[in-house]
């Protein structure tokens, strides 16, 4: 028989079955069990009590676990009114905010499946990731909801509409409810009692599609907890219970995502913000909330560089920083650590694919690495037959996790080709040395093959930024070449004082060519400008920039 809250609109009439609140004097020493999020989240939100959960930094909303608890679960009894279901697919396609992080976390209450939607889509791509993932219900908010109701007309399956953060009563007809108007609603929540954790899927991030069409990941409830285990204090301890959290990150990306939950289940509070017009509010938000945590993207520890130079004491109650998304240059790290009295500095490493599973000691002498497996993660490097490899030798990082996806939505063959034997083969090239500390090198497909030798883009980029005082972003690529196969090419944006010349270029190539082998030399010149392509997440469109010079359709100097 199914649980039972039925939420009247006010705590004290509040009929609940009880929880099982584990009494125990340190929050730490919970047990994580195979359950779903809901039955997770409802024991650890029923201990936290009155501790702050959330804070939406926009409009000062504030809720405590005990409230969010309520909240949550009075929202996915609304949601359930209107027709949503366990297993159905749900597109979430909203910025950070308190109504949209409450949507999240009522779909997981129900069991539905969370599509997650970047706010930067076209219609073009709304309708391919809907039709791809068989979305029935979109959950938007007024900054992005034009585009939803734009592509309606080619999704047929999409049966409702709910708009969050809409201010006003919804006046077009295609619009089955406001966030506020569900908020509202007195309705009752039956916790589902059928969930199958290892199997029900709670969220589906899609790929950046670098290797062919997006790919949806499909990641458990298991897979979560698993998650909560690996990271938690009886774990690798990335968050702690007295952490004050900026939730910079879009929850549409799986480190935005990631990031809210893993505060969540520690009992930490989580301040929602959203920065993508201007990474100014980084530091301004720190320093309103009195931040103390942060996953960063480097995209964003650069702008934060930046911004301190010019504020020197922003940002002083930050001690915890997590880096990850991509290749972090060492120079960045040693330059973010000279401005700010961090107690942790920690460099991880994590996919879509996989969540979080690598991250090195909060020691500045590991800042080259990725540092060590977390416990109870496998990593190895094998060669291109899957065989694995000595310290020191250059390979495919492999990953065995059971916070690993279940696989790719729909596409078995893709899921075979990536998941061996129990294997998520990562795509990215690294090795291990002798201590088993583990260093990535760059994704494998973006390796450049020049006379016949490999060579990293990032090796050049970091030099690049960390010796030359001009250069404000690199990013190298291999063009095409007769002689040498692939040439490798540098295109660089300079800092705003500086202007583009032939000696600028000339002098950039020089040093490259004498620090490193020849086969590093860059034979497909240097190249000037204003900006280059990015993806959401901050990190370099190496795809999209090869093929604007391909096509002649790049502005450059």
């Amino acid at each position: 028989m199914m649980n039972l809250f039925c939420f009247c609109g006010a705590k004290e009439n509040v009929i609940e079955m009880p929880v099982d609140k584990m009494a125990l004097d340190d929050v730490d020493t919970f047990s994580l069990g195979d359950g779903s999020l809901c039955d997770h989240y409802r024991a650890r939100w029923t201990y936290y009590g009155d501790k702050t959960a959330l804070v939406d930094h926009v409009t000062g909303d504030l809720l405590t676990y005990s409230e969010l608890l309520e909240t949550v679960s009075q929202l996915a009894g609304a949601l359930s009114a209107i027709g949503v279901t366990a297993r159905q697919r749900v597109a979430l396609h909203a910025d950070n905010s308190m109504q949209s992080v409450l949507a999240l976390l009522a779909l997981e209450f129900l069991n539905a499946t969370t599509v997650a939607c970047k706010t930067s889509f076209t219609v073009r791509e709304m309708v391919y990731q809907c039709t791809a993932a068989d979305v029935e219900f979109i959950i938007t908010d007024k900054a992005c909801y034009n585009v939803v109701l734009q592509s309606l007309d080619q999704l047929p399956m999409v049966r409702k509409v709910v708009v969050a953060n809409m201010g006003s009563p919804a006046t077009d007809l295609r619009i089955a409810a406001t966030m506020e108007d569900l908020l509202k609603r007195r309705a009752c929540f039956r916790v589902p009692d059928d969930v199958d954790p290892s199997e029900d899927e709670v969220l589906i991030v899609f790929t950046s599609g670098t290797t062919g069409l997006p790919k949806g990941v499909l990641h458990t409830h298991s897979g979560f907890i698993a998650q909560f285990r690996i990271t938690g204090p009886s774990g690798s301890n990335v968050i702690r219970s007295t952490d004050v959290c900026f939730q910079w990150g879009p929850l549409s990306h799986i480190s935005g995502n990631l990031s809210l939950q893993l505060a969540l289940n520690v009992g930490a509070t989580s301040i929602i913000g959203d920065v993508k017009r201007d990474l100014r509010d980084c530091v301004r938000i720190c320093d309103t909330h009195r931040v103390t945590f942060l996953i960063a993207m480097p995209v964003v520890l650069k702008a934060m560089i930046d911004l301190l130079k010019i504020n020197p004491g922003g940002c002083s109650t930050l001690k915890t920083v997590l880096v990850g998304g991509g290749v972090v240059s060492v120079s960045w790290s040693k330059e973010f650590l000279s401005l700010l009295n961090l107690d942790c500095y920690r460099i991880v490493f994590g996919m879509s694919e996989s969540l979080l599973v690598c991250a090195t000691p909060d020691q500045e002498k590991w800042i080259t690495s990725i540092g060590l497996p977390m416990p109870g993660v496998e990593m190895k490097i094998v060669d291109s037959e899957g065989n694995a490899l000595s310290p020191n030798e250059k390979g495919e990082i492999a990953i065995r996790a059971p916070c690993n996806m279940k696989g790719y939505d729909k596409n078995p063959e893709a899921t075979s080709e990536t998941i061996v034997n129990g294997w998520l083969m990562t795509g990215d090239c690294g090795y291990v040395d002798e201590q088993g500390v583990y260093f990535i090198l760059e994704r494998i497909k973006q390796m450049i093959k020049c006379m016949d030798n490999q060579l990293a883009p990032a090796e050049l980029e970091d030099f690049l930024i960390s010796s030359h005082e001009s250069i404000k972003e690199v990013a190298i690529i291999g063009l095409p070449d007769d002689k040498v196969g692939e040439a490798p090419a540098a295109y660089v944006v300079l800092k705003d004082e500086v202007e583009p010349s032939d000696e600028l270029r000339k002098q950039i190539a020089d040093m490259v060519k004498e620090e490193f082998s020849v086969y590093k030399h860059l034979y497909g010149g240097v190249f000037f400008a204003k900006e280059l392509p990015k993806t959401d997440s901050g990190k370099f469109a190496k795809t999209d920039l090869k093929k604007l010079i391909l096509e002649g359709n790049m502005e450059i100097f």
